[in-house]
């Protein structure tokens, strides 16, 4: 007997204009991933105690409840340092106008330098990589699509078209291949809601360094939202190289 209604479930794709999409690229060795649409998420406050309000020329960092001390500001790689005012508990900065064509980061920490609060814009367009210590990033409780393609990080040998990877999300138990040669690439969807930090592994034997093939994927709320459906963070140990498989 077949499942008809399972198999239906599995195979279906979503609209692209139904799901958040993002380009997996897997190389040697390591991961690529390609924002297709933008994203600008933020810790949770309520957790934090930290809110990040940034609108055309006004940045206010709000940090009342917190023991935060100071702010950093990242625009498109190019760091600013400021200060909180202890007093007021806050920080108003009128430095910079909201380009949401650029990569921006705002993060905030203690007089430890231990960060407590992410704020963050993805452009279109953003190209983050685990060989720079970089996760993708995902927003929570909507479905997401991921298309995925094998090609080679050096481009001067055109014969050359890459090895097989096979990207896997163990968290919600879905795989898939990543095929050199193969120009529309494969494809992958699936819907989180917990918010947290879980491993990305490659389950297919790619080279030399395939252990190297190893990640991890944050789901975030969007700025304004929560992740309704669990408020706890899972988090994965992020140390070493995590093994391969």
């Amino acid at each position: 007997m077949i499942a008809l209604a399972s198999n239906y479930s599995a195979w279906t794709i979503p609209d692209d204009e139904d799901t958040f999409n993002v380009d997996v690229i897997g190389k040697q060795w390591f991961w690529e991933f390609h924002y297709q649409e933008e994203l600008t998420w933020e810790d949770d406050p309520s957790i934090t105690y930290v809110n990040v309000d940034w609108s055309a020329t006004d940045l206010t960092v709000d940090t009342r409840g917190s023991e935060a001390t100071n702010v950093t500001v990242e625009i498109d790689g190019v760091k600013f340092d400021y200060a909180i005012d202890l007093v007021a508990e806050m920080a108003s900065i009128s430095d910079f106008y909201l380009d949401v064509n650029l990569h921006s980061v705002v993060t905030v920490y203690d007089a430890n330098d231990v960060l407590l609060h992410t704020w963050e814009h993805l452009p279109v367009g953003t190209i983050l990589s685990t060989a720079g210590g970089q996760h993708l990033i995902i927003p929570c409780d909507e479905s997401s699509t991921l298309d995925l393609y094998s090609r080679p990080h050096d481009d001067s040998n055109p014969a050359y078209v890459g090895v097989q990877h096979a990207f896997w999300l163990p968290e919600w138990g879905v795989k898939e291949d990543l095929v050199p040669g193969l120009e529309a690439g494969t494809v992958m969807t699936f819907d989180p809601d917990d918010a947290g930090t879980f491993p990305i592994r490659c389950a297919e034997y790619c080279g030399l360094y395939h252990s190297k093939m190893v990640g991890f994927i944050d789901i975030v709320a969007r700025d304004g939202a929560s992740c309704a459906a669990d408020t706890g963070i899972k988090k994965t140990d992020t140390g070493g190289d995590g093994g391969g498989y």
